[in-house]
């Protein structure tokens, strides 16, 4: 039986949101950006862990500096949980909005990371930017950043936002610095993150 999507390949992969076999390139093209994948499915949880897997280590491959790639690795797999809190709000506020793009990210992520590194030093400053999508995106983040401090009962410093938004930064450059035939950054969070496109909802909407 042919994959209903491409209809050249072998459908050997049950999909549950379309209810038939489809074919494993098009199960890892497709998933969540365009096959709505329920949570629980084996090929999309399979399918995470070995995308991002490849992906961080051909970033951390083409970091020269050695002591760099390290403290990237591990700030990888300490602030993995940050990270996690940090895309899902990303994705929300993106939500509806046509113009949404890498690049949105990248500076407001930046910006983020001024604020924290100017909190690091005793000022308290929040950095803007004259892009209201940028601006309405870091506002939205830094609530939600300063809401998890709060839960944490200042178990999170500003440094370790720092660190985390450092890795943050190199992340969503190293997407905007790929072929144009490499998916971008919002494209690979979305992916990671079947629960929030799954949602869909009206709530989300930012109303510039």
């Amino acid at each position: 039986m042919k994959c209903i999507l491409c209809n050249s390949r072998k459908g050997k992969r049950y999909c549950p949101a379309k209810g038939t076999l489809i074919c494993a390139p098009c199960c890892g093209r497709m998933r969540v950006v365009e096959i709505p994948c329920p949570p629980d499915c084996v090929y999309l949880a399979e399918g995470q862990g070995r995308q991002a897997g490849k992906k961080y280590m051909r970033q951390l491959r083409l970091e020269q500096d050695p002591d760099r790639s390290l403290r990237l690795y591990e700030n990888l797999r300490l602030y993995r949980p940050l990270f996690d809190v940090i895309e899902i709000e990303i994705l929300r506020y993106g939500q509806g909005l046509s113009s949404f793009h890498d690049r949105h990210v990248l500076e407001a992520v930046r910006l983020l990371t001024k604020t924290y590194r100017s909190e690091v030093r005793g000022v308290i400053y929040e950095h803007t930017s004259p892009d209201p999508v940028v601006s309405a995106l870091v506002r939205a983040v830094h609530e939600k950043l300063e809401k998890l401090r709060e839960e944490l009962e200042s178990q999170l410093k500003a440094s370790d936002l720092v660190e985390c938004l450092e890795v943050m930064v190199w992340e969503v450059r190293h997407h905007l610095n790929q072929p144009l035939d490499e998916e971008p950054y919002l494209t690979f969070i979305r992916k990671n993150h079947p629960e929030v496109a799954a949602e869909g909802s009206d709530e989300n909407l930012i109303v510039l």
